[in-house]
């Protein structure tokens, strides 16, 4: 069994979308309807959305397939605290997705698993912001275009053990799985808050992923977020969005993400004497949904490293190991649309290293288009590691130009196809800072309000291919 990781490059993913301004359109990956389950719950079952791709954000909605990668996220369940009995829930969940109370009978009431964010709670849409782009915040986001997860945390897990009324619990862990590394993603929070007769309730989430950190992007009075929490501020909770209960979007910081998991707690406000009743079953249902930039690249950024490289019509890969242990072989894989793999080489490990490794493969059955890879390390009982993934583009015969470099106030772009369908500017962090979504091959982009350093040039043509010019910055 290994004890370690791949050293791998950095990934930042970023989005060839960067606005100038609140008006300009940009494409964004966002829940929307088809992105998920139109079942009803009580439901424990992991719950797969495929994010589609918003063209006209932020103030239009016209979604379409994405698959440069397909990108999904999965929503689940575990660490259930409470079990509750059969006459409450059939699953016996006392968190589960797709439910809402029940004001006649304890029996948990079903409810759509995936619906629009208008669903619940009256939030407005400028709670909410589809990315962290300048000059956006509290747009991008529509309350019946966009969609997200229904996570329901009963209170009656607490009614039956009797549990004091202003405490906080905690009932379960909601995990978040990004198929594909991610940057920067956005959480969309609505309805924190619900009340059962004089006690009012609310759910908490508490970051357990280590690396990354919280911070709010937009939302109603109430919400409170810290670097590790998503809090409801107010002191008596009821249902309704800046009343009681708290609603918008909280940017989550970090590069390369995978999961995000979060211990859901229940807090009482203390204002009744007890968390439900005989003939109810109450609970606070708030949803989730996610929004991501729309194109991951590659950016040169110099670590130790399982790197692709185009060489001529073939693939070069590298990749190091820091040390090993038990390892006994690497697949190569390799994909065309990022989802599917096939594993393409194999290449023996070392075995056991106390020192770095390094490999190397040549892929020369490339395809025209893009071209994705990853290396999966296997031990000799057979587990397997997973690297970062790689993309390559063969086929293109665009030639870019540009100059001055370095540039201390304006670079020109030449390119020998047509104009290209957006320029953006990066940070060396992975921060979008200007896009231009009308340039004209021939026209300049102006640098000289940036501080020295290092730049990022993100080219995309009309074919959805990006190439990415490195700047430095007088």
């Amino acid at each position: 069994m290994k004890s370690y990781p791949l050293t791998v490059m950095l990934l930042l993913l970023v989005s060839m979308s960067a606005l100038q301004s609140a008006s300009a359109q940009s494409d964004v990956l966002e829940f929307a309807a088809g992105s998920g389950p139109t079942s009803f719950g009580s439901t424990i079952t992991s719950q797969v959305i495929t994010f589609q791709e918003n063209t006209a954000n932020p103030t239009g909605w016209s979604f379409s397939p994405y698959s440069s990668p397909t990108t999904t996220a999965t929503f689940s369940l575990s660490n259930q605290q409470y079990t509750l009995p059969a006459s409450q829930n059939a699953n016996g969940a006392d968190v589960s997705f797709g439910a809402t109370n029940n004001n006649s009978t304890q029996l948990i009431t079903p409810a759509k698993i995936f619906p629009d964010m208008a669903g619940i709670s009256a939030p407005a849409a400028g709670d909410f912001t589809a990315l962290d782009y300048p000059g956006q915040t509290g747009e991008g986001i529509s309350l019946t275009q966009n969609y997200a997860i229904s996570i329901f945390n009963s209170v009656m897990g607490l009614y039956n053990a009797n549990a004091a009324v202003k405490d906080s619990f905690y009932m379960a862990n909601l995990t978040i799985t990004f198929n594909t590394p991610v940057t920067n993603p956005v959480l969309h929070i609505v309805g924190i808050g619900g009340f059962a007769g004089n006690e009012g309730f609310s759910s908490e989430l508490m970051l357990t992923t280590t690396g990354v950190t919280l911070s709010e992007l937009s939302g109603s009075n109430g919400l409170l977020v810290t670097p590790s929490q998503i809090l409801n501020s107010y002191t008596t909770y009821n249902a309704t969005t800046g009343s009681g209960a708290a609603s918008g979007s909280v940017l989550v910081t970090g590069i390369n993400i995978t999961t995000l998991t979060f211990k859901v707690y229940m807090k009482g406000d203390g204002h009744g004497t007890a968390w439900s009743t005989s003939s109810e079953h109450a609970g606070d249902e708030f949803l989730v949904g996610v929004s991501l930039p729309v194109t991951q690249l590659v950016l040169p950024v110099t670590l130790s490293a399982f790197t692709a490289q185009s060489q001529g019509n073939a693939a070069l890969l590298n990749w190091t190991t820091a040390t090993e242990e038990n390892s006994s072989y690497f697949n190569v894989q390799a994909s065309r649309d990022g989802t599917s793999w096939s594993t393409v080489g194999e290449v023996k490990a070392t075995g056991n290293s106390a020192t770095p490794e390094n490999y190397s493969f040549v892929d020369n059955a490339v395809a025209s288009g893009n071209n994705y890879y990853r290396v999966v390390e296997v031990s000799l009982d057979n587990s397997e590691i997973y690297s970062v993934v790689r993309q390559l583009t063969f086929g293109s015969s665009t030639v870019l130009s540009y100059y001055p470099n370095p540039v201390k106030n304006s670079v020109t772009i030449t390119t020998s196809a047509t104009s290209p369908q957006s320029v953006t500017v990066i940070s060396a962090d992975g921060r979008l800072l200007q896009q231009n979504n009308q340039f004209v091959s021939g026209g300049s982009i102006d640098l000289s309000s940036y501080t020295a350093g290092i730049y990022f040039l993100a080219i995309r043509n009309t074919g959805g291919q990006t190439e990415v010019l490195k700047i430095l910055k007088d």
